[in-house]
């Protein structure tokens, strides 16, 4: 009649047809079907467009009644004769795909909104409006099993057992857009689903999620997201993020997916699935745990503080012994050519590069990341250079091997001078290039791994290869081959020790057999240690190529002393210290290669378990982990100044025994001189 139409701001009135397909419009044409809406008198089309513009196009009647009648109020293109004369005459829809009545004509549709309430409105409507063989006509024969139509065998059916629902009338508003903004109800689904094969995959996502509507689990032992707690009720039209789902194992869904639904899951799923995991992990989104997300054990913000600074912390001494060793290095002559030293100094580095990154801690986490940490404040890019830094300090491990070789080649085989210097190129270009190589190759998989960034492993990501073939490998690679090479330098040191003491054996016999012949010296020990072997021995005898061994006086004095020892058996005090010297050697280097290859299995092999297995563990287990992992470059420092320290703490002991001095030590007994010799040895000297 005219009337101006008052809606709301932001609603947009439906339309049954456009302007531009108004041209062969019937508006005098009744619709028997919709009687029911008007009172009981049949209405026409233009009294259907007209009660339309009064409501939202997203309405359920909208919908429905736009996708039924605009072919039946010939809403449509101008058409020509020649189209008119032939097009096929009309043959009307049955809800059966058989032709047969439906058997319960009285039963509710169940649909909200919905223009037809029972299945025989439905069944008259379908044969008036719709068209055989259209999409309409296919989707309604599809609800035809709800009003009573015969189904095929085979059909899908929503519980997987093929038991009742316990809610029926449960409506799933997430298949609305499914149904063409329909809500449908549980029934409705399963009668829709009946149509369908049950090896289809809609019809496996519907049996997953059949929890939803009442269907029995799939057994006592399922999964429980929110464990023993009750989820609230406010977080059920929540919906999930893609990007977790995809993480859970849910790839390419049909529509979204609400807490509700979520959670309905969980009674088709195991317990002992990797699915039922990963939802554990991040139940807080749908309210479990209180809302806050608990990882590393830190169920509280204070603990997930102390997590986030431990490494933090731990890392400034990783970083002071850096500096150490650097300094100490570059500032010495003869530390800066010595081959060990250059070694070393690379090694310091990384360990630096390394400490900055466990420095960083949670800092450079994404802030839009689905699994939250304490303290993040990065985004993609800072995420991704955290995980290279960390990466790239990997190369430290590698110089570990250029370590290994070095005492090796040195102490095992003698090597010297020009024989090292054709390898050094190796022992540096190798390192670099893996540990460069193995840092960029990583940069598509750097992700958080919530105490940083770095190679992530599931349910934070879908597969474990590129930590296994960047990250795990190279550990346990070098790992193996410095414990070997260890074993293997321990047993060539052991042998030559045997081969001294028997030596020295037959010679102590041949003193007292005839105490008043001359001291000397033969030859046949030249394959002996000394036993001062100490790195200082090794870097002195680098140059000059001659072997690891005390020199001729120092030899000489201490047969003498043996000779002392023979022909005054009374003095006890002179025998007890006087030690076997290959007793002393043995003990010395391999006690050297324990602490060498404990500098490994301290930091490395609990990183490369935790990746494998980083669920369940106490919150010590994390303190122990985020302690150890970032000392690397302390512990180097203190494989580095050990010998250095341990000649100190002799050379203190001996001016203790000689507090006046007896002319073999320098009196270096005052104060100044202690206090001297302790700053010189100490890391204050390398730090100042």
């Amino acid at each position: 009649c005219g009337c101006e139409i008052k809606l709301g701001h932001d609603v947009t009135s439906c339309q049954l047809c456009e302007e531009s397909k108004r041209s062969n419009f019937m508006p005098s044409k009744p619709i028997p079907p919709l009687k029911h809406l008007f009172e009981g008198f049949v209405p026409t089309c233009e009294l259907l467009e007209a009660y339309l513009l009064t409501k939202d196009e997203n309405d359920v009647i909208c919908t429905v009644a736009s996708s039924l009648l605009r072919d039946y109020c010939e809403c449509g293109e101008t058409e020509t004769q020649e189209d008119h004369s032939s097009e096929s005459p009309f043959s009307s829809c049955d809800l059966c795909p058989n032709g047969d009545p439906i058997q319960y004509p009285e039963k509710r549709i169940g649909i909200e909104n919905f223009p037809f309430e029972t299945c025989q409105q439905l069944e008259e409507a379908t044969n008036l409006l719709v068209k055989n063989e259209s999409d309409q006509c296919e989707l309604l024969q599809k609800i035809g099993p709800h009003c009573g139509c015969p189904v095929e065998p085979g059909g899908c059916q929503v519980c997987p057992d093929g038991g009742p629902m316990a809610f029926p009338e449960k409506k799933a508003k997430f298949l609305a857009g499914s149904f063409g903004g329909i809500v449908p109800t549980c029934e409705l689904i399963d009668s829709f689903m009946k149509s369908m094969p049950s090896d289809s995959s809609t019809c496996q996502l519907i049996r997953e999620s059949s929890g939803f509507c009442g269907c029995a689990p799939i057994s006592e032992d399922h999964c429980l997201i929110c464990l023993d707690e009750t989820p609230p009720a406010e977080y059920s039209d929540r919906e999930i993020p893609t990007m977790l789902l995809n993480q859970i194992g849910f790839d390419d869904l049909p529509f979204p997916i609400t807490c509700e639904l979520g959670l309905a899951f969980q009674y088709q799923t195991p317990a002992e699935s990797r699915r039922c995991d990963r939802a554990i992990a991040r139940r807080d989104i749908c309210g479990c745990n209180n809302g806050e997300y608990k990882y590393f054990a830190g169920d509280t913000k204070r603990k997930r503080a102390i997590l986030a600074w431990t490494p933090r912390v731990v890392a400034i001494f990783s970083f002071i012994g850096g500096l150490a060793v650097i300094r100490d290095v570059i500032c010495d002559d003869k530390r800066r050519k010595n081959l060990y030293n250059q070694i070393m100094l690379c090694m310091a580095c990384f360990d630096l590069v390394s400490a900055v990154a466990w420095s960083l801690s949670t800092l450079p986490n994404p802030t839009d990341d689905i699994f939250p940490t304490y303290g993040e404040r990065g985004n993609k890019w800072t995420c991704k250079l955290q995980g290279w830094m960390f990466q790239f300090g990997m190369t430290s491990i590698f110089f570990n091997l250029s370590l290994c070789l070095y005492y090796t080649l040195v102490i095992a085989f003698q090597w010297r001078g020009r024989r090292l210097h054709r390898i050094k190129p190796f022992m540096f270009a190798v390192p670099i290039v893996l540990g460069v190589g193995i840092a960029f190759a990583g940069l598509p998989y750097y992700s958080s791994v919530l105490y940083g960034c770095h190679l992530a492993a599931p349910p934070l990501v879908e597969s474990r290869l590129p930590g296994i073939i960047l990250f795990i490998m190279p550990i346990f690679c070098v790992i193996i081959i410095v414990t070997l090479s260890m074993m293997f330098l321990y047993y060539r040191v052991r042998k030559q020790a045997r081969s001294s003491r028997k030596w020295r054996f037959s010679f102590r016999a041949r003193k007292f057999e005839y105490p008043n012949q001359p001291l000397s010296y033969t030859s046949s020990a030249k394959t002996t240690l000394s036993p001062g072997l100490s790195l200082k021995n090794v870097e002195s005898s680098e140059k000059s190529g001659t072997p690891v061994a005390e020199n001729t006086t120092e030899r000489t004095t201490s047969f003498q002393r043996d000779h002392q020892d023979a022909s005054q058996s009374n003095n006890k005090k002179q025998k007890k210290a006087k030690k076997p010297t290959a007793s002393k050697l043995e003990h010395e280097v391999f006690w050297q290669s324990i602490f060498y290859v404990s500098a490994f299995y301290i930091s490395w092999p609990m990183v490369a378990y935790v990746y494998y297995d980083g669920e369940g563990h106490p919150m010590a287990f994390w303190m122990v982990l985020f302690i150890i992992t970032p000392m690397q470059g302390f512990l180097n420092a203190g494989i580095y100044f050990r010998p250095r320290l341990k000649r100190m703490a002799t050379l203190r002991a001996r001016r203790r025994q000689n507090p006046v001095g007896d002319g073999t030590l320098p009196n270096t007994t005052s104060r100044h001189g202690i206090f001297k010799n302790l700053l010189q040895a100490s890391f204050l000297r390398f730090m100042c």
